[in-house]
């Protein structure tokens, strides 16, 4: 699966429900006022990585314009 490219800045505002893929898990919370995303993509090409596992987690203030703040990449998946 192929990532849209996405920007680690406080100033990127993006409607996650509205283009990014499905992922094969997804999970929800809060830290203190802010919604925590953390979406979980087992085999993904995201910006310059060739299908890794990758973890994006985005907070947002309103559940609507997300901001991406950590990229982890697990592992190789080949």
């Amino acid at each position: 699966m192929a990532l849209p490219y996405l920007k680690n800045t406080p100033n990127e505002c993006y409607f996650l429900d509205d283009f990014m893929p499905t992922p094969e898990r997804m999970v929800s919370g809060r830290s203190g006022s802010a919604k925590l995303r953390y979406y979980v993509y087992k085999v993904a090409k995201y910006k310059d990585y060739q299908y890794n596992q990758v973890v994006l987690a985005f907070y947002s203030g309103d559940d609507r314009c997300w901001s991406l703040y950590e990229e982890r990449y697990i592992k190789d998946s080949f």
